[in-house]
């Protein structure tokens, strides 16, 4: 059913598949890295990395270096969510095109069948095969698949991530 040129893409979705779950697993830690300088804003001055990071950067106030944080985190959240939303409209657009490519098969298949084949069978049924059955097979399991493996992915990096911050 794949093609080389549709196994190329596969693992070109696949790999922006493991980047998303990986921008989407730093979105997280950055939030949670900055809902832990919310709680508690003496940490900046009491954490090397923040105090370093804050003298580096130029701020004299811890205030306006939380401030300056609050909108680094919103651009790598909303940045994740717009490469999330990109890398999602791409699966199901490739997963559309399996879809029209297994269709453009099965007819051409249909096609070039002997004539003893066409009078045994109805051709609403081979219609229907076409035109529904290969829809079904594309949003029913090819699209709902690559979701399935988006979120496992995402899982699994944010699962290794927590490994690596606080191994067992």
């Amino acid at each position: 059913m794949l093609g080389k040129s549709n196994l190329r893409k596969l693992i070109y979705y696949q790999a922006l598949v493991l980047s998303m779950a990986f921008f989407e697993t730093i979105s997280i830690v950055a939030l949670g890295f900055f809902m832990s300088l919310i709680s508690d804003i003496s940490l900046i001055s009491s954490s090397n990395y923040y105090y370093h990071a804050q003298e580096f950067f130029g701020f004299k106030d811890e205030l306006q270096f939380l401030f300056f944080l609050s909108i680094a985190i919103l651009f790598v959240i909303i940045f994740a969510g717009i490469f999330s939303i990109f890398t999602t409209w791409r699966m199901f657009h490739f997963g559309s095109h399996l879809g029209a490519d297994l269709s453009n098969k099965l007819f051409t298949h249909y096609l070039y069948r002997d004539y003893i084949f066409h009078s045994k069978n109805n051709s609403s049924t081979l219609i229907t095969n076409i035109a529904n059955e290969t829809q079904r097979i594309s949003y029913s399991i090819i699209q709902q698949f690559m979701v399935l493996n988006s979120r496992v992915g995402l899982v699994l990096v944010i699962f290794l991530s927590i490994l690596i911050y606080n191994p067992i």
